[in-house]
């Protein structure tokens, strides 16, 4: 089947479209999941744990392939996390979610990261990015040619850089004071440490 989702404000239903069947409903396991635990209070964007609202300018939803694609400033909100991107193709038998073109996803703590490429869990926890960087709570950045997040808290990256820095002024680049290369950067977010490998 094939629908057009417009551009809606963000004052409008949240649950209206996608939550009633189109594109994502079938993360089924976050329903299931978020049925079997005890009511919680709404997230700050409105919705309820395992709720999921999308919006794109083109949702082609394909019941053979059990595939759903979406293009055009897409955006994707699900349990607290944000998934932006030109377009976004979820295939259902696999669960994973592959977003490309000016790809960023935050977290519900407000952290932000950024790829050219990102190939997810539907749950938006686990995944593969090329092109990564991410501006981290303190401000602090890291860039990598590809990175693997194993989950929320640990990303590993490779041809890895990181720096506290102001990396531009008036949109303009910047050299930083300082920064550190390495083969192999992982970054364990829980413990508040950064681990380098041939740095």
């Amino acid at each position: 089947g094939l629908m057009r989702s417009g551009r809606r404000s963000p004052h409008s239903s949240a649950k209206h479209g996608l939550l009633a069947g189109v594109a994502f409903a079938v993360l089924s396991a976050g329903a299931a999941l978020a049925q079997a635990t005890p009511a919680q209070p709404p997230l700050a964007d409105g919705l309820e744990r395992g709720e999921l609202y999308m919006e794109a300018d083109l949702v082609v939803r394909d019941d053979a392939g059990k595939t759903t694609t979406a293009r055009g400033d897409v955006e994707v909100r699900y349990n607290g996390r944000t998934l932006r991107a030109d377009e976004l193709i979820y295939e259902e038998e696999r669960g994973v979610i592959t977003a490309r073109g000016h790809v960023q996803t935050i977290s519900g703590t407000g952290s932000v990261e950024y790829a050219d490429e990102i190939v997810l869990d539907d749950e938006m926890k686990a995944g593969v990015a090329t092109g990564f960087s991410t501006r981290m709570e303190n401000n602090a950045k890291l860039a990598a040619a590809t990175a693997v997040r194993r989950n929320e808290n640990v990303n590993e990256l490779n041809r890895a850089i990181y720096t506290p820095c102001q990396v531009c002024v008036d949109d303009r680049a910047k050299t930083p004071t300082w920064s550190i290369r390495a083969d192999k950067v992982v970054e364990d977010r829980e413990r508040q440490l950064v681990y380098y490998r041939n740095a």
